[in-house]
């Protein structure tokens, strides 16, 4: 008797008591949520950082061969391999126009380069100064969003060990954050081989 009384006892959890469990759970799968999405946001960068050492290794080459540094990314024969939708990151010199020093230029030797490829005042052209994403639905695919790289890129005139500096871009809107917040992540490299993370996209 005792026992089946202590059975009819046992009246299970309550409402209140599932309804905790269920808040509690939410709460932690949401966190876990938000760390998995930084974490994959963060993981986007290292397309930036590796085609930057990539720009940089080519703009070396290129330097040591000719005496300066170009926004021409076909005279450094910079390429994008891959397919289309291939590219998180838009890349390169999207605001600076080319000021090369007239001497230096003319004096580069031009069996190194193709200089019908590109003008000496080469202004910002798509697929000749930048690239842009090619991710299909990225946001950086929008050459407004694009400009958000354009307050970072530089090209000196060459003219002088002190001018004989550039800084290249790497930027993209990031989805990030719990409901997919869009974000800038921005990343320059220069001629020292300085990456700079300008805005974190996570």
């Amino acid at each position: 008797m005792k026992v089946v009384n202590r059975i009819k006892g046992n009246s299970g959890f309550t409402i209140i008591e599932l309804a905790v469990v269920v808040m509690i759970t939410s709460i932690l799968a949401s966190l876990a949520i938000v760390q998995f999405r930084k974490f994959r946001a963060k993981s986007y960068t290292v397309e930036a950082k590796i085609t930057l050492a990539n720009v940089y290794s080519l703009e070396k080459i290129f330097e040591s061969s000719v005496n300066f540094y170009t926004n021409c990314l076909d005279f450094i024969d910079f390429k994008r391999a891959g397919t289309t939708n291939d590219f998180l990151y838009a890349i390169g010199f999207p605001n600076t126009i080319a000021a090369i020093n007239d001497d230096i230029y003319n004096n580069a030797d031009k069996n190194f380069f193709n200089a019908n490829l590109c003008s000496q005042t080469l202004a910002p052209e798509e697929n000749k100064s930048y690239f842009l994403s090619t991710v299909t639905g990225s946001k950086s695919a929008n050459i407004n969003d694009f400009a958000l790289m354009a307050q970072f890129d530089e090209l000196g005139t060459q003219e002088s060990y002190v001018e004989k500096t550039y800084i290249a871009t790497a930027g993209a809107m990031l989805p990030s954050g719990l409901f997919e917040v869009w974000k800038e992540s921005v990343f320059t490299i220069d001629q020292s081989k300085r990456i700079s993370e300008e805005k974190k996209g996570y």
